[in-house]
C-alpha cells in the first residue's frame, strides 16, 4: 500500500469505463483485545476504585485513532459491548485505493479490499480482526449518470416530487443557490443521496490542501457526473442477510442499489423548465434582476400565455415589458416541458 501514488486524469479526459453499480464507504466491526483498545491514540479510560485494598484501576471505555490506509487516513474506533472489546473500521474503498472517490469500487472486489485493509491495520495496532471475524456495519452502493446537462437542475426539479413514507427529505444548496444535494430515506436503515459529484470534489479540495490539485484535476473531468448513492445501515443490513463480507455478492449488490433508487423514487418522470422559467433563474441567481422584478415578469409572461390583463400598476409593468423585450420573453408562449428520467440500467438521463 506505501507504495501506491495517487493518480491524476490523463490529457485525454477521464477515460474510466461504466462499472454500473459500484462501493464507495464500507464499515466492519469485530471482536479486539484489551491491548488494542489500549493503543488508540484518543481514550475515554473508565476508573474504578477497589473496595476492599482501595486500589485504583484504569481500563479503557471508549477511543480511536486515525491510521493511513493505503492513500486514505481512516478513523478506527474501539470500545466495549456487554464487558467485551470491539474494533469498528470505516472506510471509503475507492479513496484507500485512487486518494479519491471519484470512481467508485468495483463491486467484485469489495472483499478484497477490505481484507487488504485489516491487513494494513494490523501492521499497526494488535489483535486486529480478520476478515472472516468481522461483520458488515454500513455499505454505501453508488450508480453514476454521466452527461447530465445539469445536476443540480435535474437534483431541483426530483427535489419538487413527493415520496411516501420517506421520513427524511433534505436539500442542501450550492452558495449561489443551486441545488447540490438531494437526500430522500428512513434515517434509521437507509438513506440515499444524489448529488454533482463535480462539485463535491470542489468542496472537498477546498478542505484538503494538500491534496487540492488531485481533487481539482478530477472535478475538471467530472462535469455532468450526477451521483446516486444508497448508505445501507446495519439494521436493514441484517434483515437482508448481508452479515459477512462473503454475503456481498455482486449481484445482490445490484439488486440492492437498484431497490432503493427505486424505492425513493429516483426513477420518478420528471419535467424540464420552460426557456423563459430557465431564462428567469439565470438572471435571478445572477443578480441581474430583483427578486420583486422576477416576480413581476413571471406575472406578465403568465398573463401573457392566458391571454389576460396583465394585473400590474403603470411603472412594474412598464419596467417588466422592457425587460422581456431585452431578454427575448417579449410575446412568448411557455415551452411544453420536456419530460426526462434517470435511467438506472444505461447510467443516463433519458429524454421522453
Amino acid at each position: 500500500m506505501s507504495d501506491l501514488f495517487p493518480e491524476f486524469p490523463s490529457d485525454r479526459g477521464e477515460g474510466s469505463p461504466d462499472i454500473g453499480v459500484g462501493v464507495d464507504t464500507i464499515a466492519v466491526i469485530g471482536s479486539t483485545s484489551e491491548n488494542l483498545l489500549f493503543e488508540l491514540r484518543h481514550q475515554e479510560l473508565e476508573r474504578e476504585v477497589d473496595q476492599v485494598t482501595g486500589e485504583l484501576r484504569e481500563t479503557p471505555g471508549y477511543g480511536f485513532s486515525d491510521v493511513q490506509i493505503g492513500l486514505a487516513w481512516v478513523r478506527v474506533h474501539g470500545g466495549r459491548r456487554a464487558g467485551n472489546p470491539w474494533l469498528r473500521l470505516e472506510l471509503s474503498t475507492p479513496t484507500m485505493l485512487n486518494g479519491h472517490n471519484r470512481n467508485p469500487l468495483d463491486r467484485s472486489f469489495v472483499g478484497d479490499v477490505v481484507d487488504a485493509a485489516l491487513s494494513v491495520l494490523s501492521e499497526r495496532l494488535p489483535d486486529v480482526p480478520q476478515i472472516d471475524q468481522v461483520t458488515v456495519a454500513r455499505l454505501d452502493l453508488t450508480r453514476d449518470f454521466r452527461d447530465v446537462p445539469s445536476p443540480s437542475e435535474t437534483l431541483a426539479r426530483l427535489s419538487r416530487l413527493h415520496v411516501p413514507h420517506a421520513r427524511v427529505h433534505r436539500v442542501d444548496y450550492q452558495p449561489d443557490g443551486a441545488v447540490q444535494t438531494l437526500t430522500r430515506g428512513s434515517s434509521r436503515e437507509w438513506l440515499s443521496r444524489g448529488y454533482d459529484k463535480r462539485v463535491q470534489l470542489l468542496q472537498r479540495a477546498q478542505r484538503d490542501p494538500a491534496h487540492a490539485d488531485l481533487l481539482e484535476a478530477w472535478a475538471d473531468v467530472s462535469v455532468g457526473q450526477l451521483r446516486f448513492e444508497v448508505e445501507v445501515r446495519r439494521p436493514l443490513l441484517r434483515r437482508k442477510g448481508l452479515v459477512l463480507l462473503s454475503d456481498l455478492v455482486p449481484d445482490v449488490l445490484e439488486e440492492l442499489a437498484r431497490e432503493y433508487f427505486l424505492r425513493a423514487q429516483w426513477n420518478q418522470i420528471i419535467p424540464g423548465p420552460a426557456r423563459q422559467r430557465r431564462i428567469l433563474e439565470d438572471l435571478r441567481s445572477s443578480g441581474v434582476i430583483t427578486p420583486a422584478e422576477q416576480r413581476n415578469l413571471c406575472v406578465l409572461l403568465y398573463s401573457n400565455l392566458l391571454g389576460m390583463d396583465v394585473p400590474l400598476t403603470r411603472h412594474p409593468l412598464e419596467r417588466s415589458t422592457a425587460l422581456a423585450r431585452r431578454f427575448g420573453l417579449a410575446g412568448a408562449v411557455a415551452e411544453e416541458p420536456q419530460q426526462r428520467y434517470l435511467d438506472f440500467d444505461r447510467g443516463i438521463e433519458v429524454a421522453v
